[in-house]
């Protein structure tokens, strides 16, 4: 339930005009994680989720991007209904001979990645990470 808030409020939050890349970084990585916690909505559906944290991705840093990339692959495993949308980004990233060479790595291997994989590999590669454990303080435990 902790998970589906998050995700809920950082999407809400990456729609603002102007919206700090930390705030990407933090929304990048937990709509990776939980945005499926958000996609029964409409309003945050797979392919929206997707387009509001790539609008944010030209105006990034390179770790920034990096961490999209890895959201973006994630969004395959979860919502196989982008996958052809995502694997364009990947496909262009891989291909632009000006991009930082870190960057244009790890779109060819995530572009690789979804297309040769199945869908048990991917499923196992790119899992879920596990939720928090609950307790009352860190102090008493």
């Amino acid at each position: 339930e902790v998970q589906g808030y998050a995700a809920k409020t950082v999407f809400e939050a990456l729609q603002a005009p102007a919206c700090h890349e930390n705030m990407v970084k933090v929304g990048g990585y937990i709509l990776g994680e939980f945005g499926n916690l958000i996609a029964g909505d409409s309003r945050s559906s797979p392919v929206i989720q997707f387009r509001l944290l790539h609008s944010k991705y030209h105006l990034c840093s390179s770790a920034t991007r990096g961490l999209l990339l890895s959201t973006y692959v994630k969004f395959i495993n979860l919502f196989p209904e982008i996958r052809s949308q995502i694997q364009e980004v990947f496909r262009t990233d891989s291909n632009l001979r000006s991009a930082d060479v870190e960057l244009q790595q790890r779109a060819a291997e995530y572009l690789q990645l979804s297309v040769v994989a199945s869908n048990d590999v991917l499923a196992t590669v790119l899992e879920e990470m596990p939720a928090f454990p609950e307790r009352e303080s860190s102090i008493l435990t």
